[in-house]
């Protein structure tokens, strides 16, 4: 297992404190597609019927990214609901979502205790956290710059 990503002309070394997306992302499909989905205001499962929901990169993480976002207006059970109504590769794009809609989400109490099961279940807890704090500052400066 490797300490560290391997460092190339293609992949430099990060600054360390530097979050991942203040960084200029390179021209990618999967960023286009986010940059094409942050604007709309439809149903996910119209987002999965216009832009596709297999398991492919490409379909996968923007639709996923589409429909965790929606835990801020909606519980955590009608997200992931909403992530397989889309249909296509509906096991791997309500997982991701649920993920990332649960760590946004938060931790219920209940959780926690069966995370306090787990070996170093509190070093989950605090990644978890650590990502939403992520998260809210992305959320915060989109606010911010209007981008």
């Amino acid at each position: 297992m490797r300490d560290a990503p391997c460092q190339t002309p293609e992949n430099p070394p990060r600054e360390k404190g530097v979050p991942v997306g203040s960084i200029d992302m390179e021209d990618s499909a999967v960023r286009d597609r986010v940059m094409e989905l942050r604007s709309l205001r439809i149903s996910p499962a119209e987002v999965a019927s216009r832009f596709g929901a297999s398991g492919w990169v490409v379909d996968t993480v923007p639709l996923v990214l589409y429909c965790a976002q929606f835990v801020v207006e909606q519980p955590l059970e009608v997200v992931i609901a909403q992530a397989i109504e889309g249909g296509g590769d509906t096991d791997t794009i309500a997982s991701i979502t649920g993920q990332l809609a649960g760590t946004a989400a938060g931790v219920v109490s209940d959780y926690e205790r069966h995370f306090s099961t787990i070996t170093e279940g509190d070093e989950v807890i605090r990644i978890a956290q650590h990502f939403v704090d992520f998260i809210c500052e992305l959320e915060e400066e989109t606010v911010r710059t209007g981008a």
